[in-house]
């Protein structure tokens, strides 16, 4: 019986000691001798091939050697090593960090390697091989480049560092934390191989990192570590980097591993390892012209000690992986596509192999992917017009003129024409690669160098982005409520042990119908008492008026209770009147809902709108405030920024109840088109970056058969996909063709959305505004944008006009000195010598635009001085946006904008919070601010900007002026005078002054006003009617 025991015992000991090691991953630069290590390909869990700075080939260099092999005891190793360094290059590579990769038990919440709780193992064999103080080390980093752990201070690395490994003269082996050296006690002997293992405890705030410098044991039985130390921050790995030396020959490496154990990482003979398999792959044709259709035949994969159970085919195109191991694709994208290769063997290992495709245009070339910006537009006279060219390859370049001859470069840059008259130029690459770009350019004067030129005030219209809809806005634009509700929140009314929780997070349980009304109340969850009841947000932070007769409708059968400080005035079935007492939240607790008729269609009303908000959804002082405007643009209304809409079917509908909590995202688009047409009026919206092209083609017969005639759609596709910060832009650059730049992946997105919706709007073609975003002050991506995108398939590149704050110690005034002594006028001229500073790349989008023959339009800007912190000096942050300085930023940004030629400013957005440390966005703070609006300057000079160019109607006979009201002297210490077309002067006129804390100090008939004498010093804002109320004119007088 004893025997029997020890079997027992012993076999599952023997079953874990023969259970295979796998590889996390590895590269034994089992490669030919003599090969450049960039792009070299072989192992397993890696992203990409081997990189060196620069793709540097030279040889001697970074290089694949076989004579004398990196051996430590015996360690499992084979014949191949690299070797170098060359002229302080530094070589790298990707870990396969993709969320189905080997990493993915260790992606953090940002999806690189490091999440807290886990352990990982990694080693390699180093040798320095020559007697000086060069560097040979490797590091694991956070940075996406991989050679480049200079660009991150997230890091670990373990080596020897030159001086920072020398201790009292002897060379040691050294674990490099961030930019601290810890000095083992083994010392580097030139020409010795080492062998150096590291155990990465990893923690949400710290990291534990274990050095092993030529331990005493490999295999299953872990040594003591030569040192330990602990990094003060999470380390997240995204690439491996390895330095050789500034030298040929320095030093070299091999076996390089990473794995879940010491034995993995250091496997003796005892231990088993999975070798990986070997990706190979052939296929025809190997060029073409698009659309190309290519064979791939993935049989000849193989491995060494399995079999193959998968293929996957990542074409390079942004198009989804494809499975098979004999599989076709058809290609569009232009250039040179890497197609990749990922086979599994049975025992979960992978390999990947690159190679690479070649799609041509019809004319058998593809783009060279130059950048060009126009650096200087011709003078008022002169013949003095200048661009520049981004060349990386050096393709050579020809520039002519309309009459054909050729135009030399710059003196000394091949890459800059000047000196170059008004007039069209055609501008070719033609590289020895196969490369091809022609582009058609002009070069424009610049009317702000002619004497005396001023632009036209009515060659720019102003818009207005509307805020996203929320339980707690500023905004609302909904006679019914409802709309803006917040997301039903689950509570359980009979808890375990009375431990009641305000959310129980049940959502997924709702059995909801096609609109999100629970068909049952109360119904079953999985959890606490297993009966859930519903909670609806209505209001919180004053979002229903308080003192206003409210009533709310449903229809079915249920039992609803009100809740806040509220007082219920009436009550029926499917009613309830109620008064809002406070700013607090309001909500109502559904207690029951009777199955086979539910409690729906849930709305809340003011009791004065209770016959019209059915037939007139939009409250009336929404509708005033956005008619001043030309354009409304619904980036945040249908929730761009992230949307998970894919497709139509899944869409907002408009009876979801709602409208700003959809999980479809956004509200429906039948109420953008409603309110269009309510006003008239011209709209900006957004196409969700990954909407399928049934999406794409439904929603553009939407607008188009819903919109009233002659109203125009500027159309976008996303929002800032440039911007980091957004999952759009993550998306698009992972959706791409892969062998161009994000801001290039973009445009091909965009392009194919702008074609979409004109083919569905056919002759209603006109009515069409194509938009191409663009990141203001990151010049390059303007400039990637522009030469990639095909002039006939767009009509205006898109920058932002946000001015904001410098908050460092470079800010003058220096906010962060001044603390919170500093004022709103020290935020105010902060401000305006930041724009100073900032114009130049305004200006740099506006020339290119020319360049190219296209025009601006800016989709969003304002003020922009938050850093979404609290500084000391944050409430003269928040002073400055009443102050009257604040008027005359946005008139010195708006009339640079007029200047520079822009089409179509529009400010971001139109209410919201005046004291937010997110961003004070809101032009004016609440929907009902009534007039006067002069303690609103970001909104009141809004309207007068608009006002310069008034287009009057009605009865009064007034012409349209083309200015605004022209006051003079100005400033004066005494009285004033206007001046007025002759016209206006018989016509029977009131004008109104208010002071700039929006107090009106007089309201005067045109035949008996004042002087001004008598008013105290400050800013006066002058507004004049005609008799009906209507305003025909705006001007500004200050009096010293």
């Amino acid at each position: 019986m004893r025997l029997f025991l020890s079997l027992l015992l012993f076999i599952p000991a023997f079953q874990s000691a023969a259970q295979p090691c796998n590889y996390l991953a590895f590269d034994g630069f089992s490669y030919a001798n003599n090969t450049p290590l960039d792009a070299l390909q072989g192992g397993t869990g890696w992203l990409q091939p081997w990189s060196v700075q620069g793709a540097n080939t030279q040889i001697p260099g970074y290089q694949i050697e076989t004579g004398t092999p990196l051996q430590f005891q015996d360690l499992q190793s084979s014949a191949g090593y690299v070797s170098g360094g060359f002229q302080y290059l530094t070589s790298g590579r990707r870990l396969d960090i993709q969320p189905t990769g080997p990493f993915a038990p260790y992606l953090n919440g940002n999806g690189q390697i490091g999440q807290s709780g886990t352990t990982l193992w990694a080693s390699l064999l180093l040798r320095k091989n020559q007697n000086n103080d060069e560097t040979v080390a490797i590091y694991w980093h956070n940075s996406n480049i991989p050679w480049c752990e200079g660009c991150t201070s997230n890091k670990i690395a373990i080596g020897y560092f030159g001086a920072n490994s020398n201790v009292n003269g002897q060379r040691r082996w050294t674990l490099r934390i961030g930019d601290q050296f810890f000095p083992g006690s083994v010392p580097v002997v030139t020409g010795e191989t080492a062998f150096l293992a590291v155990k990465l405890d990893f923690f949400n705030n710290s990291t534990s990192v274990s050095l092993f410098v030529n331990p005493s044991e490999l295999g299953a039985n872990t040594p003591s570590p030569t040192l330990t130390q602990t990094a003060p921050f999470a380390l997240a790995i995204q690439s491996i980097a390895l330095y050789l030396g500034n030298s040929p020959n320095n030093g070299h490496a091999d076996e390089l591993r990473i794995g879940a154990s010491y034995a993995c990482v250091a496997p003796d003979a005892s231990v088993s390892v999975n070798q990986p398999p070997n990706a190979d792959f052939s296929f025809n044709p190997p060029s073409g012209i698009a659309p190309l259709q290519i064979s791939f035949d993935g049989t000849p994969s193989s491995d060494p000690d399995g079999f193959i159970t998968s293929y996957s085919w990542d074409f390079g195109d942004g198009s989804a992986p494809v499975s098979g191991g004999l599989v076709t694709h058809t290609f569009t994208a232009l250039g040179n596509l890497n197609v990749r290769l990922t086979v599994t063997d049975s025992a979960g290992l992978q390999h990947s192999l690159t190679k690479q495709v070649r799609i041509l245009n019809p004319a058998g070339a593809y783009p060279c992917l130059l950048g060009i910006t126009c650096e200087q537009l011709a003078s008022c006279t002169g013949n003095d017009g200048r661009f520049r060219v981004t060349n990386y390859e050096n393709i050579p370049l020809q520039l002519r003129n309309a009459g054909g001859n050729l135009i030399p470069p710059s003196a000394g840059n091949a890459h800059v024409f000047d000196n170059l008259a008004p007039g069209p130029y055609q501008l070719t690459a033609s590289g020895a690669n196969g490369c091809r770009d022609t582009f058609n350019l002009q070069i424009q004067r610049d009317s702000n160098t002619c004497p005396g030129w001023t632009p036209d005030p009515c060659a720019m219209k102003i818009g207005v982005g509307i805020e996203g809809l929320a339980y707690w806005s500023t905004g609302r634009p909904f006679k019914d409520f409802f709309k803006s509700c917040g997301t039903w929140i689950t509570y359980d009314p009979n808890p375990p042990g009375g431990n009641f929780v305000w959310n129980t997070e049940n959502q997924a349980h709702i059995p909801a119908d096609s609109n999100g009304y629970a068909q049952q109340i109360p119904f079953s969850v999985p959890n606490g008492s297993g009966q859930n009841l519903l909670r609806g947000i209505i209001s919180a932070i004053g979002f229903i008026p308080t003192g206003v007769p409210m009533r709310l409708l449903y229809d079915g059968v249920g039992t609803l209770q009100m809740q806040g400080n509220l007082t219920v005035t009436a009550s029926q079935p499917g009613q309830i009147d109620f008064v809002v007492n406070d700013e607090g939240n309001i909500f109502f607790n559904l207690t029951a809902s009777q199955a086979g008729n539910h409690v729906r269609n849930i709305r809340v009303v003011e009791l004065s709108n209770v016959d019209t908000y059915l037939s007139q959804p939009f409250r009336q002082s929404f509708l005033d405030k956005c008619k001043e405007f030309n354009t409304l643009r619904f980036m945040d209304w249908m929730r761009t920024n992230g949307s998970e809409q894919e497709k139509w079917e899944n869409r907002t509908r408009p009876g979801y109840y709602s409208q700003a909590e959809s999980p479809n995202g956004g509200l429906a688009y039948e109420y953008i088109i409603q309110l269009a047409n309510t006003l008239n009026q011209d709209i900006w919206v957004c196409v969700p970056h990954g909407a399928d092209d049934t999406y794409l083609t439904e929603m553009a017969t939407l607008f188009r058969n819903g919109l009233n005639p002659g109203i125009q759609v500027y159309l976008e596709y996303s929002n800032e996909v440039w911007n980091w910060i957004f999952p759009q832009a993550h998306w698009v650059n992972n959706n791409g063709p892969q062998n161009i730049s994000y801001p290039r992946r973009y445009v091909e997105r965009s392009l194919h959305a702008f074609d979409t919706w004109m083919q569905v709007w056919g002759d209603q073609n006109p009515r069409l505004r194509r938009v191409l975003g663009t990141q203001n002050g990151y010049d390059w991506i303007t400039e990637e944008i522009m030469a990639h995108a095909d002039p006939a398939r767009y009509d205006y590149i898109s920058p932002s006009w946000y001015v904001g704050l410098d908050h460092g110690n470079t800010g003058v005034p220096n906010l962060q000195a001044l603390g919170a002594a500093a004022t709103a006028d020290d935020v105010l001229k902060n401000a305006n010598n930041t724009f100073l500073a900032f114009y130049p790349h305004w200006e740099m989008v506006y020339r290119t635009a020319r360049l190219y023959g296209k025009k601006v339009v800016n989709y969003e800007g304002g003020q922009h001085f938050t850093n979404f912190t609290v500084p000391p000096y944050i409430q003269a942050m928040y002073d400055a946006q009443i102050h009257p300085g604040m008027y005359e930023l946005y008139n010195r940004m708006l009339d640079s904008l007029r200047r520079l030629g822009s089409e179509l400013p529009l400010a971001f957005v139109l209410t919201g919070p005046w004291q937010s440390q997110y961003g004070s966005w809101g032009h004016i703070f609440e929907e009902d601010d009534p007039a006067p609006w002069t303690d609103r300057p970001k909104y009141q000079v809004l309207l007068d900007q608009i006002a310069r160019c008034v287009e009057v109607s009605g009865n009064s006979g007034l012409t349209p002026v083309v200015e605004a009201l022209k006051v003079f002297p100005n400033p004066s210490s005494g009285a004033f005078q206007l001046h007025l077309p002759e016209t206006w002067q018989r016509q029977p006129l009131r004008l109104r002054a208010y002071d700039a804390r929006g107090i009106q100090q007089a309201l005067m008939l045109w035949n008996n006003i004042p002087a001004g004498e008598s008013w105290p010093r400050g800013l006066y804002l002058l507004q004049l009617e005609d008799m009906q109320g209507k305003i025909v004119a705006r001007g500004k007088w200050v009096k010293g």
